[in-house]
């Protein structure tokens, strides 16, 4: 099998190199690059690339450990166990933003810039922990 993508006219793209990129955290990641020999008067041309430039070719980047990680959450989603943990999301995650907005009073942001807003949202969710600990050791109610 031929190291290839496909492009939406069906045409091969094949591999053409790679790409290093590192994150802010110092995570690097490798994509797999595939380039199409020639886009010009492909009839399709508009639905898959945003340039203008004639001279422009459509380039696709293919992470292969993204797409094993993808391949597998979605396998284990799709397990019996996968399917009770995503219906109790919705119950997990919209209690707590309930409980900080209606319990805390907490309905947004008094700071500006991300550094601060995000400060500020990891002071709301420890203070939101610290209460959730508070009530389960002294067993009183929530709304107490």
């Amino acid at each position: 099998e031929a190291d290839s993508c496909t492009c939406p006219e069906g045409r091969a793209l094949p591999f053409t190199g790679t790409r290093r990129k590192r994150s802010e955290l110092g995570f690097e990641s490798v994509a797999r690059l595939y380039t199409c020999g020639d886009c010009g008067g492909c009839p399709r041309r508009g639905d898959c690339m945003r340039s203008k430039d004639p001279e422009a070719r459509r380039q696709v980047a293919v992470n292969p450990r993204l797409a094993e990680y993808r391949r597998r959450a979605s396998a284990l989603l799709h397990t019996e166990r996968g399917s009770a943990l995503r219906k109790r999301r919705g119950v997990d995650v919209e209690t707590a933003f309930g409980d900080i907005k209606r319990n805390l009073g907490f309905t947004r942001f008094t700071l500006r810039g991300l550094e601060k807003v995000e400060l500020e949202w990891r002071l709301v969710a420890t203070g939101h922990s610290i209460r959730k600990m508070f009530l389960a050791r002294t067993g009183a109610e929530a709304g107490a």
